[in-house]
Protein backbone atom coordinates (compact mmCIF):
# COMPACT_ATOMS: atom_id res chain seq x y z
CA UNK A 1 0.00 0.00 0.00
CA UNK A 2 3.07 2.32 0.43
CA UNK A 3 4.65 1.45 -2.64
CA UNK A 4 1.19 2.43 -4.47
CA UNK A 5 0.70 5.11 -2.51
CA UNK A 6 4.62 6.50 -3.47
CA UNK A 7 4.11 5.51 -7.41
CA UNK A 8 0.74 7.47 -7.15
CA UNK A 9 2.67 11.09 -5.36
CA UNK A 10 5.64 10.64 -8.28
CA UNK A 11 3.21 10.32 -11.00
CA UNK A 12 1.57 13.40 -9.45
CA UNK A 13 4.87 15.45 -9.19
CA UNK A 14 5.70 14.30 -13.03
CA UNK A 15 2.33 15.39 -14.18
CA UNK A 16 2.83 18.84 -12.48
CA UNK A 17 6.29 19.03 -13.70
CA UNK A 18 4.86 18.46 -17.10
CA UNK A 19 2.75 20.93 -16.71
CA UNK A 20 5.05 23.49 -15.07
CA UNK A 21 7.75 22.95 -18.30
CA UNK A 22 4.51 23.54 -20.51
CA UNK A 23 4.09 27.36 -18.49
CA UNK A 24 7.73 27.68 -18.58
CA UNK A 25 7.45 27.70 -22.43
CA UNK A 26 4.57 29.30 -23.16
CA UNK A 27 5.98 32.38 -20.90
CA UNK A 28 9.18 32.25 -22.65
CA UNK A 29 7.43 32.33 -26.26
CA UNK A 30 5.21 35.23 -24.82
CA UNK A 31 8.53 36.72 -23.76
CA UNK A 32 10.17 36.90 -27.59
CA UNK A 33 6.74 38.02 -28.81
CA UNK A 34 6.68 41.27 -26.21
CA UNK A 35 9.87 41.85 -26.69
CA UNK A 36 10.03 41.98 -30.31
CA UNK A 37 7.09 43.96 -30.00
CA UNK A 38 9.14 46.34 -27.82
CA UNK A 39 11.89 46.50 -30.70
CA UNK A 40 9.28 47.07 -33.31
CA UNK A 41 7.76 50.12 -31.08
CA UNK A 42 11.34 51.42 -30.97
CA UNK A 43 11.99 50.84 -34.61
CA UNK A 44 13.64 48.66 -36.65
CA UNK A 45 15.64 51.19 -37.71
CA UNK A 46 17.34 53.28 -35.78
CA UNK A 47 20.36 56.39 -36.08
CA UNK A 48 22.56 56.91 -33.04
CA UNK A 49 25.21 59.71 -32.89
CA UNK A 50 28.11 59.26 -31.04
CA UNK A 51 30.75 62.14 -31.06
CA UNK A 52 34.02 61.88 -30.16
CA UNK A 53 36.68 63.79 -27.81
CA UNK A 54 38.95 66.70 -29.31
CA UNK A 55 42.26 64.56 -30.22
CA UNK A 56 45.60 66.83 -28.35
CA UNK A 57 46.61 67.63 -31.95
CA UNK A 58 43.19 68.96 -32.40
CA UNK A 59 43.64 71.35 -29.33
CA UNK A 60 44.81 74.09 -31.06
CA UNK A 61 42.43 74.24 -33.87
CA UNK A 62 39.75 74.59 -31.37
CA UNK A 63 39.32 78.16 -31.17
CA UNK A 64 36.40 80.59 -30.12
CA UNK A 65 32.91 79.13 -28.28
CA UNK A 66 32.26 75.32 -28.55
CA UNK A 67 30.47 74.63 -31.91
CA UNK A 68 28.26 71.90 -30.43
CA UNK A 69 25.71 71.77 -27.46
CA UNK A 70 24.17 68.63 -25.91
CA UNK A 71 20.62 69.54 -24.39
CA UNK A 72 20.24 67.88 -21.44
CA UNK A 73 16.49 67.48 -21.56
CA UNK A 74 16.26 63.88 -23.41
CA UNK A 75 19.50 62.78 -24.43
CA UNK A 76 17.95 62.72 -28.31
CA UNK A 77 18.92 66.32 -29.74
CA UNK A 78 22.97 67.79 -30.83
CA UNK A 79 22.60 71.57 -31.41
CA UNK A 80 25.19 72.74 -33.78
CA UNK A 81 26.35 76.51 -34.07
CA UNK A 82 28.55 77.94 -36.83
CA UNK A 83 29.94 81.14 -36.99
CA UNK A 84 28.88 83.15 -40.24
CA UNK A 85 30.11 86.15 -40.84
CA UNK A 86 27.71 87.76 -43.08
CA UNK A 87 25.36 86.99 -40.25
CA UNK A 88 27.46 89.06 -37.39
CA UNK A 89 26.95 86.01 -35.06
CA UNK A 90 26.57 82.65 -35.52
CA UNK A 91 23.85 79.95 -37.04
CA UNK A 92 22.30 77.26 -34.86
CA UNK A 93 21.58 74.05 -36.65
CA UNK A 94 19.50 71.99 -34.21
CA UNK A 95 19.45 67.48 -34.67
CA UNK A 96 17.68 64.90 -33.02
CA UNK A 97 18.53 61.23 -33.29
CA UNK A 98 17.61 57.71 -31.21
CA UNK A 99 20.38 58.78 -28.85
CA UNK A 100 22.78 60.78 -28.80
CA UNK A 101 26.41 59.76 -26.74
CA UNK A 102 28.61 63.02 -26.25
CA UNK A 103 32.54 62.98 -25.63
CA UNK A 104 32.62 61.63 -21.74
CA UNK A 105 30.23 58.69 -22.91
CA UNK A 106 31.79 54.94 -22.66
CA UNK A 107 31.92 52.03 -24.58
CA UNK A 108 29.42 50.47 -21.73
CA UNK A 109 27.04 52.78 -22.48
CA UNK A 110 27.45 53.07 -26.57
CA UNK A 111 26.59 48.89 -25.97
CA UNK A 112 23.60 49.29 -23.31
CA UNK A 113 21.39 51.17 -26.56
CA UNK A 114 22.05 47.79 -28.55
CA UNK A 115 22.10 45.43 -26.09
CA UNK A 116 18.41 44.35 -26.42
CA UNK A 117 19.25 43.78 -29.57
CA UNK A 118 21.52 40.98 -29.05
CA UNK A 119 18.43 39.09 -27.83
CA UNK A 120 16.71 39.68 -30.55
CA UNK A 121 19.19 37.85 -32.51
CA UNK A 122 19.10 34.86 -29.91
CA UNK A 123 15.61 35.16 -30.60
CA UNK A 124 15.85 34.65 -34.28
CA UNK A 125 15.26 37.44 -35.81
CA UNK A 126 18.77 38.91 -37.79
CA UNK A 127 20.20 42.14 -36.40
CA UNK A 128 22.71 44.55 -38.26
CA UNK A 129 24.24 47.57 -36.60
CA UNK A 130 26.67 49.68 -38.84
CA UNK A 131 29.44 52.63 -37.59
CA UNK A 132 29.04 54.96 -39.87
CA UNK A 133 30.73 57.73 -40.30
CA UNK A 134 33.98 60.53 -41.29
CA UNK A 135 37.30 58.74 -41.39
CA UNK A 136 39.10 59.47 -38.31
CA UNK A 137 35.70 59.93 -36.32
CA UNK A 138 36.13 56.91 -34.41
CA UNK A 139 34.23 54.03 -35.95
CA UNK A 140 36.66 50.71 -35.55
CA UNK A 141 37.45 52.13 -32.39
CA UNK A 142 33.53 52.19 -31.37
CA UNK A 143 33.04 48.45 -33.27
CA UNK A 144 36.34 46.71 -31.66
CA UNK A 145 38.14 48.94 -29.15
CA UNK A 146 41.47 50.20 -29.46
CA UNK A 147 45.00 47.37 -29.43
CA UNK A 148 45.51 45.43 -26.18
CA UNK A 149 42.18 47.08 -25.04
CA UNK A 150 40.93 46.48 -21.29
CA UNK A 151 37.72 45.28 -20.43
CA UNK A 152 36.13 48.92 -19.83
CA UNK A 153 37.51 49.80 -23.85
CA UNK A 154 36.26 46.93 -25.31
CA UNK A 155 34.19 48.06 -28.36
CA UNK A 156 30.68 46.72 -29.80
CA UNK A 157 31.77 43.36 -31.35
CA UNK A 158 33.18 41.91 -28.66
CA UNK A 159 30.50 42.78 -25.96
CA UNK A 160 27.75 41.61 -28.44
CA UNK A 161 29.64 38.22 -28.59
CA UNK A 162 30.04 38.01 -24.81
CA UNK A 163 26.01 39.32 -24.86
CA UNK A 164 25.15 36.60 -26.95
CA UNK A 165 26.93 33.63 -25.03
CA UNK A 166 25.89 34.68 -21.96
CA UNK A 167 21.70 34.81 -23.38
CA UNK A 168 22.41 31.25 -24.65
CA UNK A 169 23.73 30.31 -21.41
CA UNK A 170 20.34 31.04 -19.53
CA UNK A 171 18.09 29.77 -22.57
CA UNK A 172 20.28 26.68 -21.99
CA UNK A 173 17.96 26.13 -18.90
CA UNK A 174 15.01 26.26 -20.56
CA UNK A 175 15.86 23.41 -22.79
CA UNK A 176 17.09 25.50 -26.04
CA UNK A 177 20.76 24.13 -27.60
CA UNK A 178 23.05 26.69 -29.75
CA UNK A 179 25.30 26.66 -32.44
CA UNK A 180 27.78 29.70 -33.40
CA UNK A 181 29.96 29.85 -36.41
CA UNK A 182 31.97 33.84 -37.65
CA UNK A 183 33.09 34.94 -40.17
CA UNK A 184 34.88 38.42 -40.94
CA UNK A 185 35.29 39.86 -44.73
CA UNK A 186 36.49 43.07 -45.99
CA UNK A 187 34.32 44.40 -49.27
CA UNK A 188 37.38 46.66 -51.08
CA UNK A 189 36.91 48.47 -54.30
CA UNK A 190 33.90 46.59 -54.83
CA UNK A 191 35.77 43.22 -54.20
CA UNK A 192 35.30 40.60 -51.36
CA UNK A 193 38.00 39.61 -49.18
CA UNK A 194 38.17 36.93 -46.54
CA UNK A 195 40.17 38.71 -43.24
CA UNK A 196 40.67 35.45 -41.73
CA UNK A 197 42.63 34.13 -44.49
CA UNK A 198 46.14 35.68 -44.71
CA UNK A 199 46.72 37.77 -47.99
CA UNK A 200 49.03 35.15 -49.46
CA UNK A 201 46.68 32.18 -48.72
CA UNK A 202 43.65 34.12 -50.46
CA UNK A 203 42.75 32.09 -53.69
CA UNK A 204 40.22 33.81 -56.35
CA UNK A 205 37.76 36.75 -55.31
CA UNK A 206 34.99 35.84 -53.33
CA UNK A 207 31.28 36.15 -54.78
CA UNK A 208 28.06 36.68 -53.81
CA UNK A 209 25.58 33.25 -54.72
CA UNK A 210 22.42 32.34 -54.14
CA UNK A 211 22.31 29.09 -52.17
CA UNK A 212 19.96 27.67 -54.71
CA UNK A 213 17.87 28.51 -57.90
CA UNK A 214 14.69 28.48 -55.59
CA UNK A 215 16.05 30.14 -53.13
CA UNK A 216 16.48 34.33 -52.50
CA UNK A 217 18.97 33.48 -49.23
CA UNK A 218 22.56 34.49 -50.74
CA UNK A 219 25.67 33.32 -49.29
CA UNK A 220 29.49 33.67 -50.36
CA UNK A 221 30.84 30.40 -51.52
CA UNK A 222 34.41 29.82 -49.98
CA UNK A 223 34.37 32.02 -47.30
CA UNK A 224 35.83 30.72 -43.95
CA UNK A 225 33.31 30.14 -41.03
CA UNK A 226 34.64 29.31 -37.93
CA UNK A 227 32.62 27.36 -35.17
CA UNK A 228 32.61 29.54 -31.94
CA UNK A 229 31.85 28.68 -28.06
CA UNK A 230 33.30 31.11 -26.38
CA UNK A 231 34.46 35.11 -26.39
CA UNK A 232 37.77 34.27 -26.29
CA UNK A 233 37.54 32.40 -30.05
CA UNK A 234 35.84 35.71 -31.27
CA UNK A 235 38.70 37.91 -29.93
CA UNK A 236 41.56 36.11 -31.88
CA UNK A 237 39.46 36.18 -34.52
CA UNK A 238 39.41 39.81 -34.10
CA UNK A 239 43.06 40.49 -33.63
CA UNK A 240 43.63 38.16 -37.18
CA UNK A 241 41.30 40.06 -39.15
CA UNK A 242 42.37 43.65 -37.85
CA UNK A 243 45.66 42.24 -38.91
CA UNK A 244 44.79 41.47 -42.65
CA UNK A 245 42.23 44.57 -42.95
CA UNK A 246 43.45 47.09 -46.03
CA UNK A 247 44.37 50.36 -44.09
CA UNK A 248 46.49 53.42 -45.43
CA UNK A 249 47.45 57.00 -44.94
CA UNK A 250 45.34 59.70 -46.60
CA UNK A 251 46.04 63.50 -45.70
CA UNK A 252 43.07 63.48 -43.26
CA UNK A 253 43.56 60.02 -41.10
CA UNK A 254 47.17 58.11 -40.29
CA UNK A 255 45.32 54.75 -40.11
CA UNK A 256 42.18 55.12 -42.74
CA UNK A 257 40.82 52.04 -42.96
CA UNK A 258 40.31 51.44 -47.08
CA UNK A 259 37.47 48.74 -46.84
CA UNK A 260 33.89 47.89 -45.12
CA UNK A 261 34.41 45.68 -42.55
CA UNK A 262 31.38 42.54 -42.21
CA UNK A 263 31.76 40.93 -38.87
CA UNK A 264 28.89 38.15 -39.32
CA UNK A 265 28.01 36.04 -35.94
CA UNK A 266 25.53 32.75 -37.36
CA UNK A 267 23.54 31.77 -34.37
CA UNK A 268 21.15 28.10 -34.88
CA UNK A 269 19.01 27.46 -31.66
CA UNK A 270 17.19 24.62 -31.71
CA UNK A 271 14.42 23.06 -29.00
CA UNK A 272 15.14 19.14 -28.95
CA UNK A 273 12.42 18.20 -26.63
CA UNK A 274 9.69 20.45 -28.72
CA UNK A 275 11.15 20.28 -31.79
CA UNK A 276 11.83 24.04 -32.32
CA UNK A 277 14.59 25.84 -34.43
CA UNK A 278 15.72 29.45 -35.01
CA UNK A 279 17.90 30.93 -37.18
CA UNK A 280 19.58 34.54 -37.94
CA UNK A 281 22.69 36.56 -38.28
CA UNK A 282 24.41 39.00 -36.15
CA UNK A 283 25.67 41.47 -38.77
CA UNK A 284 28.20 44.04 -36.86
CA UNK A 285 29.60 46.37 -39.86
CA UNK A 286 32.55 48.66 -39.57
CA UNK A 287 32.11 50.83 -42.78
CA UNK A 288 35.07 52.61 -44.58
CA UNK A 289 34.80 56.25 -43.49
CA UNK A 290 33.87 58.76 -45.91
CA UNK A 291 35.83 61.61 -47.53
CA UNK A 292 35.88 64.59 -49.38
CA UNK A 293 38.28 64.26 -52.65
CA UNK A 294 39.32 67.85 -52.26
CA UNK A 295 40.33 67.39 -48.68
CA UNK A 296 41.68 63.83 -48.18
CA UNK A 297 43.92 65.04 -51.58
CA UNK A 298 43.68 61.51 -52.69
CA UNK A 299 45.82 60.24 -55.99
CA UNK A 300 45.56 56.99 -58.23
CA UNK A 301 44.98 53.96 -55.61
CA UNK A 302 43.87 56.42 -52.96
CA UNK A 303 41.54 58.18 -54.98
CA UNK A 304 40.24 54.97 -56.56
CA UNK A 305 39.27 53.52 -53.21
CA UNK A 306 38.02 57.15 -51.91
CA UNK A 307 35.70 56.73 -55.11
CA UNK A 308 34.34 53.28 -54.38
CA UNK A 309 33.55 54.23 -50.43
CA UNK A 310 31.54 57.03 -50.83
CA UNK A 311 29.40 55.39 -53.99
CA UNK A 312 28.76 52.50 -51.88
CA UNK A 313 27.98 54.48 -48.99
CA UNK A 314 25.79 56.61 -50.85
CA UNK A 315 23.79 53.14 -52.14
CA UNK A 316 23.83 52.43 -47.98
CA UNK A 317 22.13 55.53 -47.43
CA UNK A 318 19.08 55.46 -50.16
CA UNK A 319 18.78 51.45 -49.41
CA UNK A 320 18.25 52.25 -45.84
CA UNK A 321 15.86 55.83 -47.15
CA UNK A 322 14.05 53.28 -49.42
CA UNK A 323 13.39 51.02 -46.28
CA UNK A 324 12.67 54.00 -44.08
CA UNK A 325 9.57 54.53 -46.56
CA UNK A 326 8.70 50.77 -47.56
CA UNK A 327 9.07 51.97 -51.17
CA UNK A 328 8.37 48.77 -53.25
CA UNK A 329 12.20 49.16 -55.02
CA UNK A 330 14.96 48.41 -52.91
CA UNK A 331 18.46 49.35 -54.74
CA UNK A 332 20.43 46.51 -52.72
CA UNK A 333 22.02 45.65 -55.87
CA UNK A 334 23.89 49.06 -56.78
CA UNK A 335 26.72 47.74 -54.26
CA UNK A 336 28.09 44.65 -52.78
CA UNK A 337 27.96 46.00 -49.36
CA UNK A 338 23.75 46.25 -49.57
CA UNK A 339 23.49 43.49 -51.84
CA UNK A 340 26.42 41.00 -49.54
CA UNK A 341 23.06 41.73 -46.90
CA UNK A 342 20.00 41.68 -48.92
CA UNK A 343 18.79 38.84 -46.05
CA UNK A 344 19.70 40.99 -42.59
CA UNK A 345 18.36 44.55 -43.90
CA UNK A 346 14.99 44.45 -44.90
CA UNK A 347 11.60 42.71 -43.51
CA UNK A 348 12.05 42.00 -39.57
CA UNK A 349 15.36 42.60 -39.49
CA UNK A 350 16.60 45.06 -36.97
Amino acid sequence: QQLVAQEQQLLAQQQQLGLKAEQLHQLEMERRRLHNLVQELKGNIRVFCRVRPVLPEEQEKQKGPELLHFPSSDGKSLVLSRPEECHRGSVRYDFSFDRVFPPGASQREVFEEISLLVQSALDGYSVCVFAYGQTGSGKTYTMEGPPDCGPESRGLIPRAVAGVFQGSRELAEKGWEYDFSASFLEIYNESLRDLLVARRARGAELEIRRVSANSEELHVPNLRCVPVTREEEVLGLLQTAAANRSVARTALNDRSSRSHSVFQLRIHGFHPGRDLHCSSVLSLVDLAGSERLDRSLSQGERLRETQAINTSLSTLGLVIMALSNKEPHIPYRNSKLTYLLLNYLGGSAK
